[in-house]
């Protein structure tokens, strides 16, 4: 049984000007110890995604469709303490921009011991105790002394360290890890991204890792999903995604990264932006984008095809090469 199984997800946001289907039937898994990548640009439903399977997706949005099962539960049938019982102690989330995500006024040391008073009855003393183990685990220097400092005190890096020390406290088989690395310079990000694979190793939980960037994607994570305006495009394992991209998108996106390797004069660049998601186009949502549009990607959405071994692509070109190989 997959750790995580998410299948038909569908959360839309209501408001004046209509509906937003931020996400729009997502299926996929997550195996224990497996790091599972959710790449796309801004606005494909990658965060979204994140906060429906932690449940906490803030109104006008909701969850309208669809099943999400953790650990052999369906998430969705659960009342708001059995939830709350499951965030922080079975399945954590480390959210983007770590210095608005803590309290400026609460020590660090508090904030990380936080995580564990609130869900166990322990001594202040084991309390503190685990908390300089979990901080010395992340890599933060003179535990000790630096837990009884404040956020403004540590750098950009050593607080996304802390985010994860957090997330860590009750050692969850589920980690979410949304954009854990933006704004932070690459020598740091590498460090971070090596920091997740450790405690992927040694605890054997499971990364969710949502990201725009596709180097950080080859660096880190097993198995890619590819978002588009709130749909899976493609899937497939890491090496295969990289060697052999199918959809015209991932192609775009894997095409926009410089090469040290290779000299060009222009990057290649995925033509006109992202649609507004209340105004979904018919058909396939990448054909008023993609430079390989057929007459048939205007008037049907394309179904995921198996299109070789973990691989899957939701695009007509490949139904067109089935026929003819047929």
């Amino acid at each position: 049984m997959p750790l995580l199984e998410v299948d038909g997800l569908k959360t839309h946001f209501f408001g004046k000007g209509g509906v937003t289907k931020a996400v729009d039937g997502v299926s996929f898994t997550l195996d224990r110890g497996e790091i599972l990548g959710i790449v796309g640009e801004s606005g494909s439903g990658k965060s979204v995604t994140s906060l429906s399977i932690m449940r906490l997706v803030d109104h006008p949005g909701r969850v309208v469709g669809g099943t999400m099962r953790f650990e052999g539960r369906d998430l969705l049938t659960l009342n708001r303490e059995e939830m709350r019982q499951l965030r922080g102690r079975r399945m954590s989330m480390i959210f983007q921009e770590p210095g608005t995500s803590m309290n400026p006024v609460l020590t660090v040391g508090f904030q990380i011991g936080e995580a564990i008073r609130s869900h166990e009855r322990v001594p202040a003393e084991e309390v503190r105790r685990r908390t300089i183990e979990l901080m010395d685990m992340v890599g933060i220097p003179d535990a000790k002394q630096r837990l009884r400092q404040y956020p403004h005190q540590f750098s950009g890096g050593m607080l996304q360290r802390l985010m994860i020390a957090m997330g860590l406290a009750l050692s969850p088989s589920l980690l979410i890890a949304d954009e854990p690395v933006t704004a932070l310079d690459v020598t740091i990000q590498a460090q971070i991204l090596d920091l997740l694979k450790q405690l992927r190793d040694t605890t054997d939980a499971a990364v969710l890792l949502i990201t725009h960037d596709m180097g950080v994607v080859a660096e880190t994570c097993d198995r890619v999903v590819v978002m588009y305006l709130g749909a899976i495009v493609e899937e497939a394992p890491v090496t295969e995604l990289f060697d052999n991209p199918k959809h015209p998108y991932t192609q775009g996106l894997l095409g926009s990264i410089p090469s040290i390797e290779e000299k060009v004069d222009w990057l290649q660049a995925i033509p006109g932006t992202i649609p507004n998601p209340t105004d979904i186009p018919s058909g396939c949502r990448f054909s008023n984008r993609c430079p390989k549009v057929m007459d048939v990607c205007h008037k049907i959405d394309p179904a995921l095809l198996t299109v070789g071994e973990e691989h899957r692509v939701a695009c007509h070109l490949y139904e067109e090469q089935e026929s003819r190989d047929g």
